[in-house]
């Protein structure tokens, strides 16, 4: 009998948009066994045979553990973990090893020191490299990696839906919405600072309503626009969306952002931040939504300003729109690739 193809992950903290992906390929790719081998101590246990997910703790010695299982790929996303490094390092001539990177191209002079320092330490434990969107593959090439060797889609939503939205509220109580930590490089209080002004300017009733904690929880509460709601599950963020009209990530740095992701596939229409590399691949500008600096606040405005502008036919385009995009990453998506990392 033909034993199944192995494939090992080292990954650090599990969330639920990879444990669907995995989930969706074992389920889908009867003929692959995945071993995930995670830092944090959740337990989580699947239901189907050929997915094994174990704490790096119920492990004694991790390379023995890797080598019993004779993988022929191994895939690392935990790169701070030593252990990891020590069995990439000892298969990086043996088998394919995948580092998985959200990390984006910098040209600043410390990003370019960075690059230095990362090509010459990566290519030691790595012959693959498997990132999100453009940015991460304009990353991968500074650091040397050939195009062949590189992937993108590695991150996906772990919320699927396919209803645009129906209904939007008047121009004038615009409903805006954040899923954020309140800290300084999410970049809120530009966003509360720039609905205020326009607030006041058009006497209208923009409502900024944030989802998430963190140290500027009261700096925030100072902004007669602004509405805390706290933590809330995924499975809360539909009856969110479903309340507001726009979706707002405005940070100063996120090299990914898997929220921007989950409220596309909800059908919201998008306000981001270049400085959001999944902007990038999931926001096109007048399609499904704005793209805008996130330190200008007369960028910010008038991209606001555009939207509410729009007529509800027209928001309701842009949450169609969004929902099309959102599929380009897709848990089937995540499976093909896996499928050609193995075979290329």
């Amino acid at each position: 009998m033909k034993s199944n193809k192995k494939i090992i992950f080292l990954y650090a903290v599990l969330e639920p948009y990879i444990i669907g992906s995995l989930e969706y390929f074992v389920n889908s790719n009867k003929d692959f066994d995945i071993t995930v081998i995670k830092t944090d101590n959740r337990i989580y246990r699947s239901k189907n045979h050929n997915l094994n997910i174990y704490s790096i703790t119920e492990i004694q010695d991790l390379l023995k553990f890797c080598v019993s299982i004779k993988p022929q790929i191994l895939i690392v996303s935990g790169r701070m973990e030593k252990s990891y490094l020590k069995v990439s390092k000892y298969y990086r001539n043996k088998i394919k090893t995948v580092m998985v990177s959200d990390g984006t191209f910098d040209l600043s002079l410390k990003g370019l020191f960075k690059i230095l320092f990362q090509k010459s330490l990566y290519h030691k434990f790595f012959n693959f490299y498997w990132g999100v969107g453009s940015l991460q593959t304009a990353h991968a090439l500074s650091l040397g990696f050939r195009k062949d060797k590189i992937f993108e889609n590695f991150y996906t939503s772990a919320i699927e839906h396919n209803e645009p939205k129906i209904t939007f509220n008047e121009k004038k109580s615009l409903r805006i919405l954040s899923v954020a930590r309140l800290d300084k490089e999410k970049n809120l209080q530009l966003t509360a600072r720039t609905i205020e002004s326009i607030n006041n300017k058009y006497n209208y009733d923009i409502q900024f309503n944030i989802i998430g904690d963190g140290p500027l929880k009261k700096q925030l509460q100072n902004y007669k626009c602004v509405n805390l709601f706290g933590r809330k599950d995924q499975s809360e963020f539909y009856q969110f969306a479903s309340e507001n009209d726009i979706f707002c990530l405005p940070s100063s740095s996120e090299p990914w952002g898997v929220v921007l992701h989950e409220f596309t596939n909800l059908g919201m229409p998008i306000l981001a931040s270049y400085n959001c590399g999944s902007a990038f691949n999931l926001v096109i500008d007048g399609y499904n939504g704005y793209k805008f600096k996130y330190d200008n606040q007369i960028d910010f405005e008038d991209k606001i300003i555009k939207f509410i502008e729009l007529t509800n036919s027209e928001k309701k385009i842009m949450s169609k729109n969004s929902i099309t995009i959102s599929k380009r990453f897709s848990n089937s998506f995540w499976a093909e690739t896996l499928k050609e990392i193995y075979y290329r």
